[in-house]
């Protein structure tokens, strides 16, 4: 089914380009939006599978795995926040390649407008010779006139495409340069920001209970350990996903009496680095990124409360 949408999108587009020509630069347009509707679908696909699978801890007798989750989709909410930047950056991609379309276009009119010149002179040319004698001067003349303003148009219009010629090819290389560098640096940015959330996520997995340490008769108090660390591990992340937005921002502020932002590269290391000591946290509310997961009858205020026993009830997810 796939294979055949996209005989008939590719085919579609080779239809519209016919009249105009064009068709690398309209398929080029299409696949990129293309990219971009199917990297939300893949999106939209990750968030209902966390939602479910978080629907389905609440449920769980397992506190441990309850409180995880409750973290785990913030977390989720912060990576959907990633990829739409990025999609954003991606309609700026596309742009270039707009306009590099819309300046062949403009050339296409340039010389059909010379085409219609050029016929138009050849018309009166023959108009010219065509029933000569029987002209008066006056008319003679009045065709005349119209030939040589056609002829000078006609001279315009060529040195008007040349210099077109040469300005087309000039912005191509500069459009292109531009925008494969963003979306380069666009890529690595989204990749910067998926290590700290991954990162951040491998974290908290890692302080699930082992198997060992579960029994029978212990399974409703097994918890995780630190619920306050898990959720300076999820703030550390925001904090981070944040700092790299503003400096990926082209309207982040510059320091004073700078001449250029600061260089991409500056941003190296999304390392995380942990100690119990420090993380003695207590937050008066949940943090700000939060999912409402939808109500469920077999879900109790209890089994919601956060991995270390801090007691979030069902209303904060």
């Amino acid at each position: 089914m796939n294979k055949a949408s996209k005989a008939f999108r590719r085919g579609s587009i080779r239809l519209k380009s016919f009249p105009s020509g064009h068709y690398d630069l309209n398929l080029i347009i299409s696949d990129l939006k293309q990219v971009k509707a199917t990297g939300k679908a893949f999106m939209e696909a990750q968030e209902t599978a966390v939602k479910d699978i978080a629907r389905w801890a609440s449920k769980e007798q397992n506190k441990a795995i309850v409180g995880s989750y409750v973290h785990l989709l913030n977390l989720q909410k912060l990576w959907a926040e990633a990829q739409m930047d990025f999609f954003d950056d991606l309609n700026k991609y596309k742009s270039q390649f707009d306009g590099i379309l819309e300046a062949e276009q403009v050339l296409d009119g340039t010389k059909n407008r010379l085409v219609t010149l050029q016929e138009k002179e050849v018309k009166l040319t023959k108009d010219l010779k065509k029933n000569c004698l029987k002209r008066t001067t006056a008319e003679i003349g009045e065709i005349k006139e119209k030939i040589a303003e056609t002829t000078q148009s006609i001279k315009t219009t060529k040195a008007e495409i040349a210099e077109r010629i040469v300005e087309n090819e000039s912005m191509k290389a500069i459009r292109v340069k531009k925008g494969l560098s963003k979306m380069s640096e666009d890529n690595v940015n989204l990749a910067k920001k998926m290590e700290v959330i991954f990162t951040a996520q491998k974290l908290i997995a890692d302080r699930l209970p082992d198997a060992e340490r579960m029994d029978r008769n212990g399974l409703h108090n097994i918890r995780q350990a630190g619920d306050e660390e898990a959720k300076c591990i999820v703030k550390k992340a925001e904090e981070k996903v944040k700092q790299l937005k503003m400096r990926h921002s082209p309207y982040r502020a510059e320091a004073p009496n700078s001449d250029s932002p600061p260089p991409y590269s500056s941003i190296t290391s999304t390392n995380f680095s942990y100690s119990s000591p420090e993380l003695q946290i207590f937050y008066s509310r949940p943090p700000n990124h939060q999912y409402d997961l939808p109500p469920a009858e077999s879900m109790d205020q209890d089994n919601l409360g956060a991995v270390g026993g801090s007691g979030m009830r069902v209303s904060n997810l």
